[in-house]
Parts: C-alpha cells; sequence; structure tokens
C-alpha cells in the first residue's frame, strides 16, 4: 500500500463529447506534453494541458462546452471537466486545451424558481435544491455524482426567481458554513467535518524554504451580518491586547436573526489571535511526503510543523486548495493549507 506521494510517471487524457450532447463517436485519447490541474474549496477548479502538433489529429472539431478533458495520472483518473477554450499557437507548434471542474456549469445555470426556505433546513438541502434546478433542464451527469452530506447547520433562505446564478448561491451558502468541492466527477458537499485525515507534515517535506507570515489583516474581533428586510446579528467586540477589529458583511437572501448570528459567530473562529500562515515561492511537496495523492482534497485536515528563523508552528491546517504540474521527468504537487477557522 502506498504511503508517500510519489511522482508521476505519466499523464494521459481523453477528450469525450459532454453528456446529453447528442454527439457521437469514440473519445481522443491524447499523450500531452505538458499538464497542470487543481482541486479548490468552494470554488472551481481548472486544468490545462499543452497537445504537440504531432498529436492534435481530430482535436479541430472540439468545441468549448460540448466536450470534456479527463486527466489520468499514472492510470488512475485525477481531474475531470467541461473545456472552455482551445488555442491553437503555431509559433509554439501546440494546441492549448483548458477545462473547468464539473462546478464550472453552475457558473452558467440560473435558479429559475429561486428559493423560498421558510423553515430552518440544513445546508447541504438547500444546496441540493440549487442542483437539481441547476441540471433540471440539461444534465451533463453531474446529479448522479452528487455527495451529499449534512453540515449540521440550518437555516431559512429566500431568493428570487431567474435572479442568481447556481454558482454564487453556493458560494452565499458557504458564508453560513457549506463547504463543496470537485473530485474527478464527484461534487462533494458538506460541512465543518473534515474529508480526510492527513498524516503530519514538516518543512522537510518540502522541496523549498517556507515562510511564516502572522496575518493582522484576517483579524477580527466583532463580526456583524446583515440580511434582507433589516436582519442584523452582532458577535464579539473589544478583545484585548487587539482592541476592537470589526467586519461587516452582507448575506443577500438571508431572512433569519438566527441565520446571520451563525455567519457571524463562524467568522470569529480561528480569528484571534493572528492565524500564522504557512507559504512559500515554490511549495512543491517532495515525493517522500507522507500524504497520498488521493488524501489531498480541499477540506482535508493535518497537522504541519515549520521551523522558521525566529517562529515554530505546529497547528492544524485545512486544505483549501491543491495545484500540480506536470512535463515529462517532473511533477511539482502543490498544497495550500490554512489555520483551521480562517475562511
Amino acid at each position: 500500500m502506498t504511503t508517500t506521494l510519489g511522482c508521476a510517471q505519466g499523464y494521459a487524457v481523453t477528450i469525450t463529447p459532454r453528456a446529453g450532447s447528442g454527439l457521437g463517436g469514440q473519445g481522443l485519447d491524447v499523450i500531452p506534453a505538458a499538464a497542470s490541474w487543481g482541486r479548490t474549496l468552494d470554488a472551481v477548479s481548472d486544468a490545462e494541458v499543452l497537445v504537440p502538433a504531432a498529436c492534435c489529429g481530430g482535436l479541430a472539431d472540439v468545441d468549448p462546452w460540448a466536450y470534456e478533458m479527463t486527466l489520468y495520472r499514472d492510470a488512475e483518473l485525477c481531474w475531470q471537466g467541461p473545456i472552455w477554450r482551445i488555442t491553437d499557437d503555431k509559433a509554439a507548434g501546440s494546441l492549448k486545451l483548458q477545462a473547468r471542474d464539473v462546478a464550472a456549469w453552475l457558473a452558467r445555470r440560473k435558479l429559475v424558481a429561486g428559493l423560498s426556505v421558510t423553515a430552518a433546513t440544513d445546508l447541504t438541502a438547500i444546496a441540493q435544491e440549487v442542483l437539481y434546478q441547476a441540471f433540471a433542464e440539461d444534465d451533463p451527469d453531474v446529479l448522479g455524482w452528487v455527495d451529499a452530506r449534512s453540515t449540521g447547520i440550518a437555516i431559512e433562505r429566500a431568493v428570487e426567481p431567474n435572479a442568481a446564478y447556481a454558482l454564487d448561491e453556493l458560494g452565499e451558502l458557504a458564508k453560513f458554513g457549506l463547504n463543496w468541492t470537485a473530485i474527478g466527477r464527484r461534487l462533494v458537499l458538506f460541512g465543518p467535518e473534515p474529508l480526510a485525515n492527513l498524516e503530519p507534515i514538516t518543512d522537510e517535506d518540502y522541496t523549498a524554504g517556507l515562510q511564516l507570515t502572522k496575518d493582522g489583516d484576517a483579524m477580527v474581533t466583532r463580526a456583524t451580518v446583515t440580511g434582507d428586510d433589516g436582519v442584523v446579528a452582532v458577535a464579539g467586540g473589544v478583545m484585548q491586547p487587539w482592541g476592537l477589529l470589526d467586519l461587516i458583511t452582507d448575506v443577500e437572501g438571508l431572512t433569519s436573526a438566527g441565520g446571520a448570528l451563525a455567519v457571524a459567530e463562524s467568522q470569529l473562529s480561528g480569528a484571534t489571535p493572528a492565524p500564522i500562515l504557512i507559504a512559500g515561492t515554490d511549495g512543491a511537496l517532495r515525493p517522500t511526503a507522507p500524504v497520498v495523492l488521493a488524501d489531498l482534497v480541499p477540506g482535508a485536515v493535518g497537522a504541519v510543523l515549520v521551523r522558521g528563523v525566529c517562529m515554530t508552528v505546529n497547528q492544524l491546517v485545512r486544505l483549501e486548495q491543491l495545484k500540480v504540474e506536470w512535463v515529462p521527468g517532473q511533477e511539482l504537487v502543490k498544497p495550500g493549507f490554512t489555520p483551521i477557522g480562517v475562511r
């Protein structure tokens, strides 16, 4: 059983018609000259592939949104989503395919019926209704892959018909504590519970030195949340030795004081003392790092130990995003962590 990250021996790409597109034919298998892809928490990730001129047969007929791109790392599916841009670069002698994960369709689907949630309802159930509306007329094989997990957070919610994109509404629900991410074709809806638990990582597991930053901009001692019809909630206040640091957030469609208070309280979590952010100019993990790629999913939690010049940090962090870059003979796996409680 593999217990370390390792390094990919190679990548393969398959281009297929979008489910429900009506296009026939088999998929096109492509050996890329270079590839990059990622995973992101509460946002759409992207992927990019460079195809050498000698391998672009059949790709001239590929259209954005009508075709999807699937990436395989050492024969294991790692990323999937619709192609949205194709660039033929004669000077470079290559074709560039750019794609976004399956959540990208939500940015181009409106909530036809809107939302009218008048009783406290779990965020995941509301998000599921958003997805059902988004794909009711045209489902590119997404609904069957939704992995819905209860958040334990219930709110009321109102959105006018034909007034919001589905992706924007997921962004609003994230302010209350909903998390979501795309892993391959699977769209996962979840709450505070981690999607995976990572083995401890140290600065020695990175290819280059890391920077530790005490980030005062992320600090909050009093959070004020406003909603519709005069709904206001405040949490926190003056906290010594930092004094008073205000944050004001307006949430459209928020109709209950209880929901507003839940958002305000979540914004105070991890906001004092100053969170210590861990970053680096490279930020790539060594192949010997004690993690496997399948566990590097947004929402995964683990401990990171970093020894700086003056500071030593050993804290729980959450994976917010993952970026992977590959060319033959080299793979860079770059996780992005934030301290627990910081959004």
